[in-house]
């Protein structure tokens, strides 16, 4: 969005795949003639065979041919719009040719996905392969064209001065913004059990990755790497901390905060206006750990309490998310359209937000029928919205 809106932006991941999956959405779409790519394809005798020891867990060996082919014509192309179209798709179906099952949060082998590849064994798999490509080659290049008809204030392509920063594969813990920015939107990955790299590695074979590389990601995740002790101010991570009885799962516990709130106060002073933080609901051996207030707390008392610009805002991924948006969207428009205040404050109850009166003058200077909703929202944020129970204040 930010490109498409002539904004310059940077993007970090852990996973390599964020540079891949860049490289492709903000390519020009052109016409491309698939099927004779597919027939290149076919007549192809270049070969890639990836370095992992599980290849034959993960893949029937009747499929190894064709995948190696498939992947070596992949790696030989010269023309790169071709090869940037073709990265998705092949990935997509190689995973479909799999064992893994694409149903699961984490690369796991199940008896749905045994009986997928069995069914596939019975088939005409090799034609069902291309033509599963296929499909999904013009599906790329439709939301290619939709992507660049977007754009509300340019026409036709975005503009060709927008500068960004892509940084995938790195430590997105310790890595510094080198310039001020005015938006941070970041989503922290789950409090436990959840092997981001390890649901994406399959993907990363087949791109070229080694096993030692894609080990010493999996290292870099959260909670599982070790992490120096970091203040953590909010009384509520004290009281559930002093809950935990098992060392590992407090070490998890403690990893986890460290690591975001170290993170989220060190990049919050290279921020100038708003920082967006993406939360779902987490639990611990069936005790649920409000991830949000924790991180209200922590970053509200240190890095925003002297500056009172900035805005922490929070959302629940579960819940929150279309609200969330829309509250972005009104800080910005309140800026020219005084009118957007209301649906503002509406949507800041709605996620949990202290609620920001309107001063008493502006009340009164509008019309009867907004003095009613004001007076309602106030009711609303009275009687209906509980408080954290640590205090917090921000100034948008």
């Amino acid at each position: 969005m930010a490109r498409i809106y002539g904004c310059h932006y940077e993007l970090w991941d852990l996973n390599p795949l964020l540079g891949v999956l860049h490289e492709v959405a903000v390519q020009k779409p052109k016409d491309l003639d698939v099927a004779s790519l597919l027939r290149q394809m076919q007549m192809s005798k270049e070969t890639f065979v990836p370095k992992w020891r599980k290849l034959d867990y993960w893949f029937h060996e009747d499929f190894h041919q064709l995948l190696f082919r498939a992947w070596g014509f992949y790696h030989s192309l010269m023309d790169e719009y071709s090869k940037r179209l073709l990265v998705v798709p092949l990935l997509k179906v190689t995973r479909h040719f799999s064992y893994d099952d694409v149903q699961r949060q984490k690369l796991s082998k199940s008896p749905k996905a045994v009986q997928r590849v069995q069914a596939l064994l019975k088939s005409d798999w090799k034609r069902k392969f291309f033509h599963m490509l296929e499909e999904e080659i013009i599906e790329v290049l439709k939301k290619l064209y939709e992507y660049q008809r977007y754009s509300p204030e340019h026409e036709s392509s975005p503009p060709a001065d927008v500068k960004y920063t892509v940084k995938a594969g790195v430590d997105t813990m310790s890595e510094k913004l080198e310039e001020e920015a005015d938006i941070l939107v970041t989503s922290p990955p789950y409090l436990q059990s959840h092997e981001y790299i390890r649901r994406a590695k399959m993907d990363l074979f087949w791109l070229g990755f080694s096993e030692e590389e894609i080990k010493r990601l999996s290292e870099l995740e959260i909670p599982y790497r070790d992490v120096p002790p970091h203040r953590i101010r909010s009384e509520m991570y004290w009281k559930l901390r002093d809950r935990i009885d098992a060392h590992h799962l407090r070490r998890t516990f403690d990893n986890y905060f460290w690591a975001v709130v170290g993170a989220l106060e060190r990049l919050g002073e290279m921020v100038s206006s708003h920082m967006f933080l993406f939360v779902g609901r987490a639990s611990m051996r069936g005790r649920s750990i409000p991830i949000d207030q924790i991180v209200v707390h922590c970053v509200t008392l240190t890095c925003l309490k002297s500056l009172p610009t900035r805005e922490l805002a929070l959302a629940s991924c579960l819940s929150g998310v279309l609200c969330s948006l829309l509250l972005f969207v009104c800080v910005y428009l309140k800026l020219i359209y005084q009118k957007a205040r209301a649906l503002q404050q509406f949507l800041r109850i709605h996620l949990g937000l202290p609620y920001q009166p309107m001063a008493e003058s502006n009340c009164h200077s509008q019309p009867a029928c907004k003095r009613r909703n004001i007076r309602k929202l106030e009711m609303i944020d009275k009687k209906i919205i509980p408080r954290p129970p640590f205090p917090y204040t921000y100034q948008p």
